[in-house]
């Protein structure tokens, strides 16, 4: 039993940095480029909360430091999704 559940685990990372290594290039580009997109922004920041591993969560906070450059209101609005999700690591990591 403890295999399986290594295996899952180690799976289950697998698919967090597969995941992590398609948004990167995608964030880099909106925040270099300055793109203004919100819907394309909004649904990155929503991927990236489903994102539960260190280099997930610093994505997002780059892209919601980014986003507040653009709506105040939105950014913090995702900042509070990302406190109900994980409280503990919320108030030391986010600038917003």
């Amino acid at each position: 039993m403890d295999d399986t559940i290594y295996d899952l685990a180690t799976c289950l990372m697998n698919v967090y940095e597969s995941k992590y290594e398609l948004l990167l290039p995608l964030v880099l580009d909106i925040v270099n480029h300055k793109y203004k997109n919100v819907n394309i922004i909004e649904h990155l920041l929503d991927e990236l909360l489903d994102l539960p591993t260190d280099k997930g969560e610093e994505l997002f906070f780059f892209l919601c430091d980014y986003y507040y450059t653009i709506s105040k209101e939105s950014a913090i609005f995702y900042a509070s999704l990302y406190r109900n999700m994980y409280k503990d690591d919320f108030d030391t990591k986010l600038k917003v």
